[in-house]
């Protein structure tokens, strides 16, 4: 007999991938991967199990129960029952791709590469997901999820280049990914330093993507909570530029799509950023109840296996109101690839980056540039934003456009 309140949160996936290095492509096929990931709720506090297998559910609800005298007592309770619109988050050509046409695919783009003399280095994957959620309070709800992603990698002397596509649905043609490859180890054969100094620098959809890793953790309700962020007391405040809007929008047809969080809270658009103006920390339910709030709705899992925790779903930057760059700006370094973010000092956000692919815009010329650092403050960085193009692009989980920012610290 059951002697708790619980919910099961149940995940089935399935991923194909192929490799394509050294004149060679190599596939690996993932055998479906499933089970249930439990929380159980007595005398106020939260345990967690899981399980493989339908016949395993009821003891891993006891042991679930058992293991939450570990954890705080909290006000949490689960999700109830409620509406979630249906979003078109599940592609059946992808589901239904071969391993045949992803080897054509993948040769396809290894052929365009070659073909500026460049040696390509290619992933390409495809994965489809399941998930369904219930639990005592009467929630039920159920989604499936398909996405594909292709990086194509290039060199030639000293040169690199990439592209990558990442979709929920699947793409009438891949050549693309190549083109951008080809076109960018072109380019870069001939790579310089910029002088050390300050200047405006444009970073592309890739890019911001890498630097809001160190944007987001202090955005965090448990660092907060915790007394580790250093924006504990800048609600309702302007913090960052009034030109920077961020929402976190799971609807928007990125890989973060989901009707409902990894809890069962309806997903929508929810401000982060409003014109500068820091408008809520992120907060799953167990974690607002932790900290006596009610905000919720940024739940995720990285499986059945793993406990919830804090996450966005997508990722939205709102667009400004520059048509392009490359006619409105007069001088500016253009930065599509750059590492290193993983050195940065998440708490104060002081980072260090090297710069690996890079273009200096001036005067309608283009001049390649790499081997440089970026040294910033993420929010110094954010609130001195020159502008933002209009044109959006997904990548991954992030919807944005370029943004231009001044005064931006290089050193080489």
């Amino acid at each position: 007999m059951v002697t708790s309140d619980y919910e099961i949160f149940s995940s089935s996936s399935k991923e194909l991938s192929c490799m394509f290095a050294e004149n060679t492509i190599k596939v690996k096929e993932f055998s479906e991967n499933s089970g249930y990931g439990i929380r159980a709720l007595k005398d106020k506090k939260v345990g967690f199990s899981y399980c493989s297998s339908e016949k395993d559910i009821k003891d891993t609800i006891e042991k679930a129960a058992t293991l939450s005298k570990f954890s705080p007592i909290s006000t949490f309770s689960f999700q109830e029952k409620q509406h979630f619109e249906k979003l078109n988050s599940y592609d059946p050509k992808i589901a239904e791709l071969s391993e045949e046409e992803m080897k054509s695919a993948v040769a396809q783009i290894a052929d365009i590469v070659k073909s500026v003399k460049a040696r390509p280095r290619i992933y390409f994957s495809t994965g489809t997901e399941n998930i369904s959620l219930e639990n005592i309070t009467g929630f039920t709800g159920s989604y499936q999820k398909t996405g594909v992603s292709v990086y194509a990698e290039a060199t030639l002397g000293k040169g690199y280049g990439f592209g990558y596509l990442s979709s929920i649905s699947l793409p009438k043609d891949f050549s693309i990914v190549g083109q951008q490859a080809a076109e960018m180890v072109k380019a870069m054969q001939k790579p310089k330093k910029p002088e050390t100094g300050s200047y405006t620098v444009v970073f592309t959809q890739e890019a911001l993507h890498s630097l809001l890793e160190v944007f987001l953790p202090s955005f965090s309700g448990d660092w907060k909570r915790k007394k580790i962020s250093t924006l504990t007391n800048s609600i309702g405040k302007k913090i960052l530029s009034e030109k920077l809007s961020i929402y976190d929008n799971a609807t928007l047809p990125a890989s973060g799509i989901q009707p409902f969080d990894d809890e069962g809270v309806r997903s929508c658009k929810r401000a982060i950023i409003e014109n500068g103006v820091f408008k809520q920390f992120i907060y799953n339910r167990e974690i607002a109840a932790l900290d006596n709030v009610q905000e919720s709705g940024f739940c995720t899992r990285e499986g059945f296996s793993s406990p919830p925790s804090l996450g966005s779903s997508n990722l939205e930057i709102s667009p400004g109101d520059y048509t392009s760059f490359e006619e409105e700006l007069d001088d500016f370094l253009l930065v599509k690839s750059l590492h290193g973010t993983h050195t940065s000092n998440m708490t104060t956000g002081d980072f260090g980056v090297e710069v690996n692919v890079a273009f200096h815009m001036k005067n309608g010329k283009q001049t390649s540039m790499r081997g440089f650092m970026i040294s910033e403050n993420i929010f110094n960085l954010f609130t001195r934003i020159k502008a933002i193009e209009k044109k959006q692009k997904i990548h991954d989980n992030l919807i944005c456009s370029r943004i231009a920012f001044e005064n931006v610290k290089v050193v080489s």
